[in-house]
């Protein structure tokens, strides 16, 4: 195995020409902001219907199936929290119910038992709203010596801790699949209030979660702001209505905030693309040959080219068929979305591109729109614009014509954003597959701005099924202040790595040499990809540009063997820069039996 690593390990360059074009489809103003869809507040009104009991003893809560769920969450709606000043966000479900005995209350918490053990949930009613007077409320905490959450305390209407009825609460707690599910009934006897149950009552209700134990109450209800004598505890102003009825919620239209804008930079400046090694979610690949499981493969910076036009390059959605007989592969819209999570809010995002590719002989087609929009919260969309056709690329060398597409939005000016939501609505006529191969959002920084780029990023791997090669990715960024001396790669199997770091150091003790072929592989790069290659270019003008090494005809019996590689950069000053260490498998690659985080 080590002999035939040596033998085929070479590095994969190709060229290309990358062809420049100037577009621009123009920022909505702030006075013309579109959104993707309209908003609305989380509903006041819950319509819990006829009288239906619940069970708290058969441990299942399968008897609030059908149950109207309304979701919380405070990321999508802040404006339904009184208090909005809190380190993490928090969501969950609930519902109610009533018969002549008691309020029933399910609730579904996004967090494991666990991670409620400083937290409560409040349940505050008001049977008599006319009146707005005192108001009653459950408080649920986590008990360590249950390890479970218990009724805490229980107040009648006038704020008095009764125990009497807290001990006539019942309650049923159970996590499931990481969530905190609770279904407790509450007797209305308890409430010490003249109330008599029947269809077409209503009450006052509201809910309080305290996420965590560094966050602010969290109460649903509407924007107005408490005054000392009408908090929740005291009065019912700010509820919400349950219904003893059927019906339909009234929502409150919204318009979220819109996006913050800024002047894009124009002299002294570089490009960064905040997509990049970006994990993303979205319509998932049905086709099986085009379910590429690479988490990063559609941000590691390469467009590909006419020779990489397939499932191990690109991520591939399966159409009509061009007979018109298969089920596409779309949102229930039409379109296929791509959401890419920044990590963070980036300033000044002004530039979007999305590759595509076309081989029409084989059903491959373009899409026919690709719109952009952005969000903070990846709840609210901001649209930025449809976009236009960009750089272009075609060949026709195997008697096959193979296109590539790129499609771009370009701004006036910058948004801040974290999400970026791509929909692309396929072709009109009947199709095999859409492609698609890079996405990225790219933003100017000062070129005399401390910007932390690091100067190797490894990028991750692919196969290629038809010659059993496992390719190795990795980003070179330019260091302004020193001299290239060699750009490659390090490559050992990993078993026998073992602990043991691999870099030069680890190297140069061990090399591989035609008398030592269980050496360390040291492959130095000697192109550069060629979605990133311009013609005439020094290697010194190149702010940054990919670069692959591929192993090839891994034999049968070595397709499960972790090879590791790490990128490095070797400076004439002696310093090296590495990027981190990729361990992969031509089969895990493949299959997505061994889903390594980039």
């Amino acid at each position: 195995m080590r002999k035939t690593f040596k033998r085929i390990a070479y590095f994969f360059c190709v060229f290309c020409f990358l062809l420049t074009t100037l577009f621009n489809s123009g920022l909505i103003t702030s006075a013309e902001v579109v959104w993707e869809e309209n908003y609305h507040k989380t509903q006041l009104e819950y319509y819990a219907g006829s009288a239906a009991t619940k069970s708290m003893t058969d441990n299942s809560f399968s008897d609030w199936a059908g149950s109207e769920l309304v979701e919380i969450n405070s990321l999508e709606h802040p404006e339904n929290w009184q208090n909005t000043f809190f380190t993490n966000s928090i969501a969950y479900n609930y519902a109610l119910a009533w018969d002549t005995s008691y309020v029933y209350l399910y609730i579904e918490i996004d967090r494991p038992l666990s991670a409620l053990t400083a937290s409560y949930t409040r349940f505050y009613f008001d049977v008599t709203p006319e009146t707005n007077s005192f108001t009653g409320w459950v408080e649920y905490t986590y008990n360590s010596s249950t390890n479970n959450i218990v009724v805490n305390r229980a107040h009648r209407y006038n704020n008095t801790n009764d125990p009497t009825f807290a001990a006539n609460i019942g309650l049923h707690v159970t996590e499931i699949d990481g969530k905190t599910c609770i279904e407790t009934k509450i007797p209305w006897s308890g409430m010490n209030q003249a109330f008599t149950p029947t269809n077409g009552a209503n009450i006052k209700y509201n809910l309080c979660i305290l996420a965590d134990t560094d966050s602010t109450y969290l109460y649903v209800q509407d924007s107005s702001v408490w005054t000392t004598n009408n908090m929740p505890w005291q009065k019912s102003t700010y509820y919400l209505t349950m219904f003893f009825s059927t019906g339909t919620p009234n929502l409150t239209p919204i318009t979220p905030t819109a996006l913050t804008t800024s002047t894009i930079l124009t002299s002294a400046y570089k490009e960064l693309n905040a997509a990049l090694g970006m994990t993303y979610t979205g319509t998932v690949g049905t086709h099986p040959n085009w379910q590429n499981f690479n988490v990063n493969l559609l941000t590691e910076g390469s467009f590909q080219d006419v020779t990489t036009i397939s499932g191990d390059y690109m991520e591939g959605f399966q159409g009509t068929g061009t007979d018109g007989s298969l089920t596409a592969n779309i949102e229930d819209d039409g379109t296929i979305v791509k959401i890419i999570d920044l990590g963070s809010v980036v300033n000044g995002l002004y530039k979007f591109k999305i590759g595509s590719a076309q081989v029409s002989t084989d059903g491959i087609l373009f899409p026919s729109q690709v719109k952009v929009y952005a969000s903070q919260n990846s709840f609210h969309y901001q649209y930025l614009g449809t976009a236009t056709e960009g750089e272009y690329n075609s060949s026709d060398a195997s008697g096959v014509l193979k296109e590539l597409q790129r499609y771009n939005v370009e701004l006036t000016e910058g948004v801040s954003a974290r999400y970026i939501k791509i929909k692309i609505t396929p072709p009109a006529s009947n199709y095999n597959i859409v492609a698609i191969s890079e996405i990225s959002a790219i933003y100017n920084v000062a070129v005399d701005e401390e910007v932390v780029i690091d100067p190797i990023i490894s990028l991750g791997a692919k196969v290629n099924i038809e010659l059993n090669g496992l390719r190795f990715g990795a980003q070179f960024n330019k260091n302004e202040l020193k001299e290239v001396e060699k750009i490659g790669m390090l490559m050992f199997p990993t078993s026998k790595l073992g602990s043991n770091t691999l870099d030069m150091a680890y190297y140069n003790a061990n090399p591989y040499t035609a008398d030592n072929q269980s050496g360390v592989i040291l492959i130095s790069a000697v192109a550069i990809a060629k979605s990133d290659f311009v013609m005439g270019k020094a290697f010194n003008d190149y702010e940054t540009f990919n670069y692959f090494i591929t192993l090839l005809n891994i034999p049968e019996t070595n397709l499960t063997t972790n090879v590791t590689a790490v990128p490095f950069t070797l400076y004439k000053d002696g310093s090296i820069s590495y990027g981190a260490p990729l361990v992969r498998n031509y089969s895990a690659v493949l299959d997505a039996i061994d889903a390594i985080q980039e």
